[in-house]
């Protein structure tokens, strides 16, 4: 199937790989709502037709597997892509904050 020229692939195929992080090293601040946005998005991406076992959430209260690092997010079905575009926003925010 296809739209606009691409390829649609089925809802029960459909694979996702959600990251909520509330802690981060200092001096980026704790945030609040990271993890319970991703158990949101996760609920209503099975109202769409996403199969439990095909949506992957990762938290920096996981373990193990389940933690979001490099490795583990790549091995999970991220891509290189969006995992090096999430370091480079943490670095320039980490680096804005040591200038204020």
């Amino acid at each position: 199937m296809t739209a606009r020229g691409l390829m649609v692939v089925p809802a029960e195929k459909r694979q996702a790989v959600l990251i909520g992080i509330n802690q981060y090293p200092s001096p980026v601040s704790e945030l609040e709502c990271c993890v319970n946005d991703i158990s949101a998005l996760a609920e209503e991406l099975g109202k769409i037709g996403f199969k439990k076992e095909n949506i992957h959430i990762m938290t920096d209260k996981s373990k193990g597997e389940n933690l979001p690092t490099g490795k583990n997010i790549l091995k999970s079905g991220g891509s290189r892509r969006k995992y090096e575009e999430g370091r480079l926003s943490l670095r320039r925010l980490q680096r804005a904050r040591r200038h204020d």
